[in-house]
């Protein structure tokens, strides 16, 4: 009986042996190969490593980057279009022969922080842009079409600046902005105008082409407000330029001309939309002249939005205020504050609208209207506001360019804002925005808030809870 008994319990044994083992096998390999990559003491080495990480795993934490480390990691903003089309196999040959010193985890985190063909998130994109019309010349349409006139006054202003009359040409692009305020052609006359100034900084230009020109804008007496903010533009644009270059005289020169033309157009037209921006260029022109100047010109300012009707102007000056007093170097947070605060409450009134409604205004005006309530909107915590007037600023600036790029990287950091407690959504928002603006000059800063936020403490708890035992 005890040999019947002894043989039975055998085969039991030998039964139950063979159906847990291999289970037993898997539990004792539970942890995923992908975990010994981010676990390890050492990192594997990069075949290996390439082999292991799959989509869905996350990136080690690394320090920032330094610029010089960003453009050797990326080639510069031009090139990030090309890196998100890149297989494994390109990847780790173009990073074996990276220089600058750069290690390689670090620039594989970047890499890795694109998405990928196949792994692309369904999330939401930022407004369609409309494709663009092209006028009579073959060339973007930004704004109504102005008379047959005006189109050959921008051909002639054209062949001049073509053929080397640069001074000829400057006042052929004023006249034209002038005469044909916020059309078609007065928006490219002020490309114009910016395409010789940007030849004068790369060299292209001379400063002594322009001097007839600047001799001529001394004495010159715009008709309308337009054209008055075209000299305005010019004198300041050229100021920062030549501060840029340290030639301090012609810094003071051009700044000084810039800061009464501002001014007096804050003072003398409060109600034009394009005083608005004129509050901006007053705090620059001023800080560009010392520090003593800028103090006295902003208490001037302070005291004149104080007493101001609501306006563009008065808008334009709160935020002038609220970016001067919120620099560190002057760190007056509690003025900031208030400054701020009026120039959110300015975006309640009826002028506001009635420009962003306007069709003939341009819509970089319409953009920086977007870009001040939002910022006076993100300085008091208020982000998921920001976030709708940036929004609306990346819908009414359908030109892609530089304001529509800060837009949607303000977008971008309201998103990072909201979600302090969830760094993955900020994460997600700049790697969708390098996506949707691979040549913006923000997708550096957007690179490096993808490393800090992979840095983040949240992020680094969440790996270490939900990491496999």
């Amino acid at each position: 009986m005890l040999n019947q008994t002894s043989a039975v319990i055998r085969f039991v044994a030998f039964v139950t042996l063979m159906t847990f083992f291999p289970s037993s096998i898997a539990i004792w390999n539970i942890i995923p190969e992908r975990w010994v990559v981010v676990e390890a003491a050492e990192p594997l080495p990069t075949d290996t490593a390439a082999n292991t990480l799959d989509a869905s795993s996350v990136p080690k934490v690394l320090p920032l980057l330094a610029d010089e480390e960003l453009k050797a990691a990326t080639g510069g903003p031009g090139e990030l279009a090309k890196l998100a089309k890149e297989s494994p196999q390109e990847a780790q040959r173009r990073m074996r022969v990276a220089s600058a010193g750069l290690s390689l985890p670090t620039s594989e985190v970047l890499l890795a922080s694109i998405p990928k063909p196949g792994t692309k998130r369904q999330v939401a994109k930022p407004e369609p842009i409309k494709l663009a019309q092209l006028d009579s010349i073959g060339r973007e349409v930004r704004g109504p079409l102005g008379p047959q006139e005006a189109v050959d006054d921008l051909s002639a202003a054209d062949a001049l600046k073509n053929s080397g009359a640069i001074s000829d040409a400057l006042i052929a692009y004023f006249a034209i902005m002038d005469e044909y305020p916020n059309t078609n052609e007065a928006l490219w006359a002020d490309q114009g105008m910016w395409d010789v100034m940007e030849g004068i900084v790369a060299g292209t230009i001379s400063r002594n082409s322009v001097a007839a020109f600047e001799s001529w804008l001394t004495t010159w007496e715009p008709v309308r407000a337009e054209g008055f903010y075209a000299a305005l533009t010019y004198y300041a644009e050229r100021a920062l330029d030549e501060k840029e270059a340290n030639q301090e005289n012609l810094a003071a020169s051009y700044a000084s001309l810039a800061k009464s033309a501002s001014w007096s157009m804050i003072t003398n037209q409060p109600t034009h939309y394009l005083s608005m921006s004129a509050g901006h260029y007053y705090w620059e022109m001023s800080r560009l002249l010392g520090l003593e100047v800028e103090a006295t010109a902003m208490a001037e300012l302070h005291e004149l939005a104080s007493t101001m009707e609501s306006s563009p102007g008065r808008m334009g000056a709160w935020f002038a205020l609220g970016v001067y007093y919120a620099d560190p170097q002057t760190n007056a947070r509690g003025d900031a504050i208030i400054a701020w605060a009026n120039l959110v409450g300015q975006s309640t009134k009826p002028f506001v609208e009635e420009i962003l409604d306007d069709e003939a205004i341009p819509y970089w005006v319409k953009g920086k209207i977007g870009e001040s309530v939002g910022q006076g909107l993100a300085y008091q915590g208020r982000f998921s506001e920001a976030k709708e007037w940036f929004d609306r600023g990346i819908s009414l600036c359908e030109h892609v360019g530089p304001a529509h790029w800060f837009l949607a990287y303000e977008s971008a950091r309201m998103t990072e804002f909201r979600n302090q407690m969830n760094p993955s959504a900020g994460v997600e928002a700049f790697q969708d925005y390098i996506e949707a603006y691979p040549d913006s000059q923000y997708v550096d800063r957007a690179l490096v808030e993808i490393g800090a936020l992979s840095c983040s403490p949240a992020i680094t708890r969440a790996r270490q809870t939900f990491s496999p035992k």
